[in-house]
């Protein structure tokens, strides 16, 4: 892990959402769990890490890559996808010192987006039966873009999105696919860990940690005030 430097040339914070926002990386490998222990198949901790942060396309590719043809991963995906549905049907709350951060960076005249790789409208309407859709600028979401995390399309589509340059913009992510996204967009990067602890991340990665959401706030305490960063541009 190497620390970035100071940050008050930031005018955006962008979040990603599973796992940063909800809790939903823990719901997402119950669903995982329950669905490979049904069927018998054994699931490794360095699998799973390894598709923590990507794509439906891209997870189901990883399976492919390592048990071939020997599991019914057709029918695996559709009970994964039942049990999480089953799980995420009531309003999500947000993550702990959520709250807080949200209400500092906005009277701290940030700008503030989700940039997630879930489906946009599925974020969009995540984030409104939990009462929170308000509290972003926007939403760039991974069916909007041509490749996945860890590429960098979905943070720098936010990035256009807000007309800001990719350098102005701070990703918080949990995840080493969503961080080395960020660090190719040539974005700052804070990790607020989830499932996987900082010491799994790739260590040529840059990234701060922040132990939870609130604690970011210590992290940009120092930059200025200096009043609202351009104006929205939204595409």
């Amino acid at each position: 892990m190497t620390a970035h430097a100071a940050y008050d040339d930031i005018a955006a914070v962008l979040f990603d959402m599973d796992g940063v926002i909800y809790d939903t990386e823990t719901l997402a490998r119950r669903a995982f769990e329950q669905t490979w222990a049904e069927y018998d198949i054994p699931l490794p901790d360095e699998l799973y890490r390894d598709v923590i942060g990507r794509s439906i396309a891209n997870t189901v590719q990883k399976f492919i890559d390592w048990y071939g043809d020997s599991i019914p991963l057709e029918p695996m995906m559709y009970r994964v996808e039942d049990i999480y549905r089953e799980l995420t049907e009531q309003p999500l709350t947000p993550k702990p010192g959520f709250h807080e951060l949200v209400a500092w960076l906005h009277a701290h005249d940030y700008r503030v987006a989700v940039a997630s790789s879930g489906e946009h409208d599925k974020i969009d309407r995540w984030l409104r039966r939990s009462n929170i859709r308000d509290h972003f600028e926007l939403i760039a979401g991974g069916d909007e873009v041509e490749h996945a995390k860890p590429a960098p399309d979905i943070v720098l589509l936010a990035a256009q999105r807000l007309n800001l340059p990719p350098q102005r913009c701070l990703v918080l992510e949990d995840s080493e696919h969503g961080i080395r996204g960020a660090n190719t967009a040539g974005m700052r990067t804070i990790m607020v860990p989830d499932l996987t602890p900082p010491a799994a991340i790739d260590p040529s990665l840059q990234f701060t940690v922040a132990p939870t959401l609130d604690a970011v706030i210590d992290l940009l305490e120092s930059r200025p005030n200096t009043g609202p960063a351009l104006d929205p541009a939204l595409h």
